[in-house]
């Protein structure tokens, strides 16, 4: 399903747990990886920016050793990232980059049909998370990794066609992980009415042809509240992104957004598009 993967080390307190589900998934599927490492050179130099000639002329030394200090450091993790992917038996690929983070990664999404990354977390330290802005505008699938173990997985399926992969999705990475599935579908109190069975129906028999047992599960009110509270008991929550722009695009993208930043477990958003080889 997935041939071009990569994966986003941006030294996030949750990246070294994206490494970890990756290397499982890319052990399970035989294949390998690329790992992404960016060097924010732009945000350092802020408060540079204002100085005069005479002043820069004295912090510049100070800049230097630290932006050497950071460059070192990032390379330092790609190459752990790449021993530890060896240890497993996957020979990835290295990138090294420079420049605005999620600008950077923004563009490479375009080569890859999955993204693993690190998703948000509290910390100390003054990183730029990408996940977010990922979920709303990469053209690949984007895994926002909180969680090491995935015992439970909530499929959030919505009665569109972007349903099928989900479900898809939903199953291989059960396979993979060894999990247990669960298919939501909420009926928003304004829009879609009484929740659907056959939404989730589908999820059961796709599940029974691979012989995953999925649990089906209706609810209606609010769209992101519902998906949040029954993610408070999953590891995993995979959902869809529309990707097809103007309204639809904008709330679906947003919403996307919204529970890759709150969600407390992983995230899976899948987006239509380029076929997934």
């Amino acid at each position: 399903m997935y041939k071009k993967i990569g994966i986003v080390d941006d030294d996030s307190k949750n990246a070294s747990v994206a490494m970890k589900s990756l290397v499982r998934f890319a052990t399970h599927q035989g294949v390998s990886f690329t790992i992404l490492g960016v060097l924010d050179i732009l945000t350092p130099m802020k408060p540079y920016f204002t100085m005069g000639g005479e002043k820069w002329g004295e912090e510049i030394d100070i800049f230097r050793k630290g932006f050497q200090h950071d460059r070192a450091r990032l390379k330092r993790i790609l190459a752990e990232d790449e021993k530890y992917a060896k240890a497993s038996g996957i020979s990835p690929s290295i990138i090294f980059l420079e420049g605005q983070p999620s600008e950077q990664i923004s563009v490479q999404a375009k080569k890859y049909d999955i993204l693993f990354v690190g998703g948000y977390a509290k910390t100390k330290r003054k990183i730029e998370n990408i996940a977010g802005r990922l979920a709303r505008e990469a053209q690949c699938d984007v895994f926002a990794a909180r969680r090491d173990e995935i015992k439970e997985i909530l499929l959030a399926l919505k009665g569109t066609a972007l349903d099928r992969e989900i479900i898809e999705r939903g199953i291989l990475f059960a396979k993979c992980f060894g999990a247990h599935v669960t298919a939501l579908h909420v009926a928003g109190s304004l829009s879609d009415g009484k929740a659907n069975p056959l939404i989730v129906k589908k999820a059961k028999e796709a599940g029974l042809a691979s012989n995953i047992k999925v649990r089906a599960l209706l609810a209606r009110g609010g769209v992101a509240s519902k998906i949040l509270a029954h993610a408070k008991k999953s590891d995993l929550v995979i959902m869809g992104t529309q990707g097809v722009g103007g309204l639809g695009d904008m709330v679906m993208g947003t919403l996307a957004e919204r529970i890759t930043k709150k969600a407390t477990c992983s995230v899976l958003v899948v987006r239509p598009g380029k076929k997934k080889r």
